[in-house]
């Protein structure tokens, strides 16, 4: 019976939370592009990218940020044509000191899209959503835009990093220097077998 009442505790407090307007995917409403009721031509949405749009989006390597984006939609009959372009820093783990870095993100990106049946990203440059949505959600565009920034491997420039964890790592590393010069007998044996043929 205890364990109901705590079950019926906690989805209280979480139905509290979402009624309040604390949740997170109700703030990514404002990165809705109304594709439906734009006239022909060109349109431009600006968009400010913060911590707060990094933890929306549950983003585990983009910690936070401050990015200005702009989504511009040319509408031209049926077809979308949306240029995403995104100018700022964000802030990431560095992998050799674990410690944050700020990037500079210059990206851009450039898609189509259309109304069709079903949802459907399978091309690379056109991107289908269903004929019942009114809306683009935007978020996730522009979140890849800037992710896709980041390169695979970040690390701070020489000298950078937190001196303590330079220091752990100098220590822990091996490295070829640090080596007796003595090698075992075999392994010579096995070099003069290499440079025998």
């Amino acid at each position: 019976m205890a364990r109901k009442l705590v079950i019926c505790e906690i989805c209280t407090k979480f139905a509290v939370a979402f009624s309040n307007g604390n949740s997170p995917l109700k703030t990514l409403k404002e990165y809705e592009l109304p594709l439906k009721t734009l006239p022909q031509g060109k349109h431009t949405f600006s968009y400010r990218l913060d911590s707060k749009f990094f933890s929306a989006m549950e983003s585990d390597e983009i910690k936070g940020g401050q990015v200005v984006a702009e989504i511009t939609v040319s509408v031209s009959g049926s077809v979308y044509e949306l240029t995403l372009t995104a100018k700022g820093n964000v802030t990431i783990e560095c992998d050799r000191c674990l410690d944050d870095m700020d990037h500079h993100v210059d990206a851009g990106y450039h898609t189509f899209v259309k109304f069709g049946k079903d949802f459907d990203d399978s091309a690379d440059d056109m991107l289908i959503i269903p004929e019942s949505d009114n809306c683009l959600d935007a978020s996730r565009l522009l979140y890849d835009t800037v992710a896709l920034s980041v390169p695979l491997h970040h690390v701070h420039a020489d000298g950078e990093c937190n001196p303590t964890m330079s220091d752990i790592l100098q220590r822990h590393s091996g490295s070829e220097s640090d080596e007796s010069e003595e090698t075992d007998p075999r392994w010579e044996a096995l070099k003069n077998f290499k440079n025998f043929n």
